[in-house]
């Protein structure tokens, strides 16, 4: 299959993000994640490395079960660990997968580390009466930025295509953030720009992909 056949696949996902953010609804959403899932195995399958194929589509997928969750019956606790704990393990995947084409950046651990603990310990766990869900959070504030600062050092897959990473885990970190503020803070500034952000991160990170992956030998 050509490149333009897999892009045409990330093309379509852009428009049902369209689509979703105008007439809401959680299918739009689905097949947004489902669009970017397809050009990742695609084209992976066809071209690239099994483990770099399966490790990206391991990460779309727990992505992909975590939204499901958190839009179904992310309302309850018991729902919200479990949705947590499902992007928990996308990260891993996304850490797993930059790590493949790189190494940590260890300044930006450091630096991007201290900034999230400092807004987790410092705002958002005082907010947060279960011990449980502070757990969870402040576990998956970690995992955020390790996947964060293995995006930085992706050097093997050129500027471009490490720019792109970048900006795809940024834009999932933001709207974490988001979601953060208000569901513990209360607070609704930007959360209209949640929703695009997050399936934004799968769009640019699945062009990433097509685009600048190795192909295999």
């Amino acid at each position: 299959m050509k490149r333009k056949h897999i892009l045409a696949l990330c093309a379509l996902s852009l428009c049902m993000l369209i689509v979703g953010t105008i007439l809401g609804g959680y299918l739009p959403r689905m097949f947004t994640t489902l669009s970017c899932l397809m050009a990742v195995m695609a084209w992976g399958t066809a071209h690239c490395r099994r483990r770099d194929t399966l490790t990206c589509s391991m990460a779309v997928v727990f992505s992909l079960a975590g939204d499901a969750v958190l839009a179904h019956i992310g309302g309850t606790d018991n729902g919200f660990l479990v949705g947590v704990a499902l992007f928990f393990i996308a990260h891993l995947f996304y850490t797993s997968f930059f790590l493949m084409h790189g190494k940590i950046q260890p300044w930006v651990l450091l630096f991007s580390g201290g900034a999230v603990l400092t807004y987790v310990l410092g705002w958002l766990l005082p907010a947060i009466p279960l011990l449980s869900i502070r757990s969870a959070i402040t576990a998956y504030a970690l995992v955020s930025v390790l996947s964060f600062s293995a995006a930085c050092g992706m050097y093997k897959l050129g500027g471009w295509g490490q720019a792109l990473c970048i900006l795809g885990i940024s834009c999932l970190l933001f709207s974490d953030i988001l979601i953060a503020q208000r569901k513990f803070l209360g607070s609704d500034a930007g959360y209209c720009l949640m929703l695009p952000a997050y399936f934004l991160s799968h769009i640019i990170i699945s062009f990433a992909f097509v685009m600048y992956m190795p192909t295999k030998r």
